[in-house]
């Protein structure tokens, strides 16, 4: 590059690619044949060693192109990875706006709004995709981009997403034994594809890789609505207090208990459905989408029945279908968690120093918090639901501190 035209760029979002900058990956290793025949030794064989498996050597053997660059046909007819030499740098727009207000008796509100948007995110997919004018009857694989790979993982770094939120937060600070928060969130979150900033985003839910906006959508961590509550409570019982304000055994006992409560509540995340039967497009890379020929949702859903896949059809060979991704939304959230302690101050350990027991109990309810449906197109018990999330569980804890 000619001097003063140097470009320094951070390589992307998602940087844990294995290409080290040479476009591609590869990664050597030897198997024995019958797994029981070495394949090299570490040490100089024993007589008994070397008399078993004559063959056998000291050290690893020497690489392919000890002191040369492979040739451009070395991983020709096998899948290979690429990250771009000049990967665009991603990075986010922020706009925050929030009005906060102390209210009698101690509450203070919070009013907030919150936008930010995502430019030049990571963006998985298949750049050895056959390309939709090139779709058809034949070998497919000679009308790829790169004939001579199979897939090509790529990470294209041309991905967006959105974000609007409006946030609510109602506090009591702590007086008189009780302190609350709540909050509440209206949002939507939109994006190409949620990437986990590792080898692909959304389980490589993508439809075709030329498109990335035929992808945009909600994005897996979309929950218009959130709702959180966390309550503090001295009860009122015991020395000091308005009921039994005694010291002595009977302060011990039901003296100084402190229940805590959270509640979370949210709707459901966002799933897409997929064809389930082979993928007919003749693109040989991604996922296959249905066509949609209606809204898919029904009014009562169920575990049974939590959408109705007959608005979800195969599309015809050689084309993509029309149906976007996280078009459809699962089960709600709720959960209850409940704590009750109690400290017995241990003066001589020092000042502060005490002994506390609690007793938990998480999702207390036992509400039943189910997984997504089987969503996979044309397949048996498609849009039942057959996983839970949660269940009660509940323990009792000691602890000493000082």
């Amino acid at each position: 590059m000619p001097a003063g035209r140097r470009r320094y760029e951070v390589w992307a979002g998602a940087n844990y690619g294995g290409g080290h900058g040479q476009g591609w990956d590869v990664t050597g290793y030897q198997t024995s044949s019958d797994l029981i025949t070495p394949i090299f030794s570490m040490s100089p064989p024993t007589a008994s060693l070397q008399a078993t498996y004559p063959s056998l050597a000291q050290g690893p053997p020497p690489p392919i192109y000890p002191h040369e660059t492979p040739s451009a046909a070395f991983l020709n007819g096998q899948p290979v990875s690429y990250l771009p030499y000049s990967a665009p740098i991603p990075y986010m727009q922020q706009a925050h706006f929030d009005v906060q207000h102390q209210m009698p008796y101690g509450i203070f509100v919070d009013a907030g709004y919150v936008w930010t948007r995502g430019i030049h995110l990571p963006f998985w997919a298949d750049s050895n995709q056959v390309p939709a004018d090139l779709l058809g009857p034949g070998n497919a694989q000679l009308n790829r981009p790169y004939p001579q790979y199979q897939g090509l993982s790529s990470n294209l770094e041309d991905g967006i997403s959105n974000y609007d939120g409006f946030l609510l937060t109602v506090k009591h600070q702590f007086s008189q034994g009780l302190m609350f928060v709540a909050n509440y969130t209206w949002s939507k979150a939109m994006d190409t594809q949620t990437v986990s900033n590792w080898s692909g985003g959304d389980s490589g839910l993508v439809q075709y890789t030329y498109n990335p906006m035929a992808n945009y959508g909600p994005g897996n961590a979309d929950m218009p609505n959130i709702f959180n509550f966390y309550v503090v409570y001295q009860l009122p019982v015991g020395k000091g207090k308005h009921f039994v304000n005694q010291g002595g055994v009977l302060n011990a006992v039901v003296g100084g208990w402190q229940v805590s409560s959270v509640f979370q509540a949210h709707s459901g995340s966002p799933y897409t459905p997929t064809m389930g039967t082979a993928n007919l497009s003749g693109s040989l890379a991604n996922n296959w989408y249905p066509n949609r020929v209606g809204g898919g949702t029904v009014p009562n859903p169920n575990i049974n029945e939590w959408f109705n896949p007959a608005a979800f059809v195969e599309p015809a060979a050689y084309t993509f279908g029309d149906s976007g991704r996280n078009v459809l939304f699962g089960p709600s959230y709720k959960d209850l968690d409940i704590s009750l302690s109690k400290g017995f101050p241990i003066s001589k350990l020092g000042e502060g120093a005490k002994f506390e027991i609690r007793a938990d109990a998480f999702d207390s309810l036992n509400n039943p918090n189910f997984g997504f449906p089987n969503s996979s197109i044309g397949t048996f018990g498609v849009g039942v639901i057959s996983t839970a999330n949660t269940s009660r569980t509940m323990q009792l804890g000691a602890r000493l501190s000082f």
